[in-house]
């Protein structure tokens, strides 16, 4: 298919060129969802203002506040969920986002399939991979569960951290050249995105988050810190992460200090295996009472192996690596084996070779 660039029509795949010029674009954006610090409150300010003049909607007061605890704490401490009906927050939302969806409406009807779909691949889908459980479903997820307030949710824009949408829209403007007059309300959505986190769209008032003083991920950009909160906002607020799976402070700084009764009561076996694995599953085997049913030092592999029966009747063959350190704990499946060897047999399978993993 040709490959044709005009302001309002772009047609055929992407070019080696565009393709580099993407990655950056994307790049641009992955920085912006990850922005730390304090933002340019006149700018936010300005962009929140514009957003809702685009959709026709009177100016609001713009709150910009420290973290999304303290947005929804807003929320609720000032009445605005008894004072506004959901209806009208609804509506509120629905106008500001139609910035959104129209520009991307826009840009699909000027852009034939290939040239979308690459650019979709490139930039929203990317940036996605690397922004989306550090950034939107950690928030979230957190402080919907930290208020307690039934479907506040419903109601909120992501900012910055739906930096996704806005690198996707933006690639079509900036890299590919399209001219469309929807981008001149689009604007202020990206300007938005620029300077402020999550808000809440409110009629008359828009409340908005500042950027977190700190976020850590790992290098699946998975939200982690084994030392610290993975998330702190300026107000003190804080998130802990481990592997992506959201956790509390005891189990990140003071691992050692949990209970059976913690460990072996986690319903989520994702978070259970990471509680064991903190603990230490020499010291949990030992602590639980798990039967010793046989040891041996694999010279092979040049590792110490310890088949354990845990009292549920399940086996678990520990192996620590030459080192002494970063012991493995290998869910066995089949109860009636009684050796390590026969347990790393089980663990191979037919494969000439073992899988060493967290289960």
């Amino acid at each position: 298919m040709a490959i044709v660039r005009t302001p309002t029509r772009l047609e055929g795949g992407l070019t080696d060129e565009e393709r580099d010029r993407l990655a950056l674009h994307t790049k641009h954006w992955i920085d912006v969802a990850y922005q730390t610090g304090r933002t340019n409150r006149r700018k936010l300010r300005s962009a929140i203002r514009g957003l809702y003049r685009a959709a026709k909607l009177p100016e609001p007061i713009v709150d910009i506040v420290a973290s999304p605890l303290e947005m929804v704490s807003r929320y609720v401490g000032r009445g605005h969920a008894s004072s506004h009906t959901a209806t009208h927050i609804i509506a509120t939302y629905d106008a500001t986002a139609a910035t959104h969806f129209a520009t991307y409406t826009a840009t699909r009807l000027a852009t034939d399939a290939a040239t979308h779909d690459a650019t979709h691949d490139a930039t929203h889908n990317a940036t996605v991979a690397a922004t989306h459980d550090a950034t939107h479903d950690a928030t979230r997820n957190a402080t919907r569960n930290a208020t307690k307030i039934a479907n506040w949710f419903r109601y909120y824009q992501g900012g910055n951290a739906w930096s996704a949408w806005a690198c996707y829209l933006t690639a079509f403007r900036d890299v590919l050249g399209l001219r469309l007059s929807v981008y001149q309300q689009f604007q202020y959505w990206e300007k938005a995105a620029l300077y402020g986190g999550f808000r809440l769209m409110l009629p008359g008032r828009c409340i908005v988050s500042d950027f977190p003083d700190r976020i850590c991920v790992d290098r699946q950009w998975r939200p982690h810190c084994g030392d610290g909160p993975s998330h702190r906002w300026s107000d003190g607020w804080e998130l802990w992460h481990l592997d992506g799976i959201q956790v509390d402070e005891q189990l990140v700084l003071h691992p050692k200090t949990q209970t059976l009764q913690q460990i072996d009561g986690e319903p989520n076996e994702d978070l259970k295996a990471i509680r064991i694995e903190r603990y230490g599953w020499p010291e949990y085997l030992s602590d639980s009472g798990a039967q010793l049913v046989d040891e041996r030092q694999n010279f092979v592999e040049g590792t110490r192996e310890a088949l354990y029966r845990q009292r549920s009747g399940n086996l678990r063959l520990v192996v620590t690596c030459p080192t002494g350190r970063h012991p493995y704990a290998l869910g066995v499946g089949d109860n009636h084996i009684v050796t390590c060897e026969q347990a790393q047999n089980w663990l191979a399978g037919k494969k000439p070779f073992r899988t060493l993993a967290r289960t």
